[in-house]
């Protein structure tokens, strides 16, 4: 059939989408058989469909209630991807298990409140994703999916991971996002027994990357292991601490941390080889006081909207520190020891106490971006004596004579100074 198409081509005759449809079809005479039941689905169908045959993708967007996919769409035994989004579907008819062939299906944004069980017969499928839909279980028949690789779940109603899933052996994505009712305890389990159920379970698997990012998640039991995790997401939880026996021997590159409770900065991530990225914005931390470690690798490190009133890092300990992000804290005192070897590109001090910022640049030879509104700045030393490459300065002071010898330094490539009451966030 696939040449079929290929000669309508040639012949420079453009296939009608019926045409196309046949074409990723191993069942002609059915079709040929049921032609205008078929095609008298697909003209009164409600629907916008996209159809991509080199990749053998659909995307289907029903646009009533009403309606369901059209039947023939189940004969397109080629296909590997299908996507239904925005779609009100809450169910999927028996036939659909026809689609043997599917590698990724997207059905996400509509009323399912289960993973339908025909999908579980799909064992060629790679990726899955349900998001923002009502899902409140996960059948254990999820083991059958023995191809998956990709799993997204987010913003459901899910209150349990069964067991099943420890027979994802070919899992690597897995986003569970948003589900708050995750670890709220119920009458047959406690708090306790539900983080360790599910971090059991989570240890099974080989994953790289796994999105747990409000989920009501309080603690990671000690047994859990990051093994071969590059990206953890734990925004937007109840979190106050890591444990040093999660982190021994991994490979994790990023850590989310945002919004949590830490009132002290977690050091022993800083004991990751191989971290990248680390950012624990709105938290509660009051004090960073870094030294006698070191993290290589680390390239982006943000602590902004938390209290800290005092800064020490010496940068010896984040030798390939490119981006740091200090806005909206109390900070008073910046100190950045051996700024000799910094490779810091962009510093974000925004919104601070910070008035002195004298001698506290020498060293900064990478430096192109220093934000240092919303402070009570009086004094700054010479830029003239940073960054080779020239550098941008974002400064709000009360009065420019205060800083007026900015004007002449030599290689400021941008100076943004504003005198308002307020300005335009700016915060990154």
């Amino acid at each position: 059939m696939f040449l079929y198409f290929v000669m309508l081509l040639c012949a420079n005759i453009e296939p009608s989408f019926f045409d196309r449809l046949i074409v990723l079809s191993e069942n002609l005479g059915n079709i040929v058989l049921y032609k205008e039941d078929y095609m008298r689905e697909l003209n009164s169908a409600d629907a916008d469909i996209n159809l991509d045959i080199f990749n053998f993708s659909i995307k289907i967007t029903m646009l009533s209630r009403s309606q369901s996919i059209p039947r023939i769409i189940y004969e397109c035994i080629g296909l590997k991807s299908f996507t239904s989004e925005n779609s009100f579907l809450n169910a999927l008819p028996e036939d659909f298990g026809k689609l043997i062939n599917l590698e990724y299906l997207i059905l996400n944004n509509n009323n399912f409140t289960e993973i339908p069980a025909i999908i579980f017969s799909l064992i060629n499928l790679k990726e899955l994703e349900m998001n923002e839909n009502i899902i409140k279980m996960i059948s254990s028949d999820i083991k059958d999916l023995k191809q998956l690789k990709v799993l997204n779940l987010e913003e459901n109603r899910i209150t349990h991971i069964p067991t099943g899933f420890n027979e994802l052996t070919n899992l690597m994505d897995l986003s569970l996002s948003h589900n708050i009712g995750l670890f709220i305890p119920n009458m047959f389990t406690t708090l306790e027994n539900k983080h360790i159920h599910f971090f059991n379970i989570m240890n099974t698997l080989d994953l790289k990357f796994l999105y747990l990012d409000n989920i009501g998640l309080q603690f990671i039991p000690k047994n859990f292991k990051c093994k071969n995790l590059e990206e953890f997401h734990l925004n937007n939880n109840k979190l106050n601490r890591i444990d040093m026996n999660m982190l021994k021997d991994c490979s994790l590159k990023k850590i989310s941390l945002n919004n949590n409770s830490f009132k002290e900065f977690p050091m022993n991530i800083l004991t990751i080889n191989s971290i990248e990225s680390i950012t624990l914005d709105s938290n509660i931390i009051r004090e960073i006081d870094i030294k006698g470690m070191i993290s290589p690798n680390l390239i982006y490190l943000t602590l902004n909207h938390n209290q800290i009133k005092n800064f020490y890092i010496c940068a010896n300990v984040v030798p390939s520190l490119k981006v740091l992000g200090l806005n909206d804290n109390n900070i008073k005192i910046f100190i950045m020891d051996s700024r000799d070897v910094s490779c810091l590109e962009e510093l974000y001090l925004r919104k601070n106490d910070i008035s002195m910022f004298d001698n506290n640049l020498t060293g900064f030879k990478n430096l192109k971006l220093l934000n240092l509104r919303e402070n009570n700045i009086s004094m700054i030393g010479n830029l003239n004596d940073i960054s080779e490459q020239g550098i941008t300065l974002k400064l709000q002071v009360n009065c420019l004579d205060k800083i007026k010898n900015l004007v002449c330094a030599r290689r400021i490539n941008k100076i943004s100074v504003s005198c308002k009451a307020k300005i335009e966030d700016e915060i990154k």
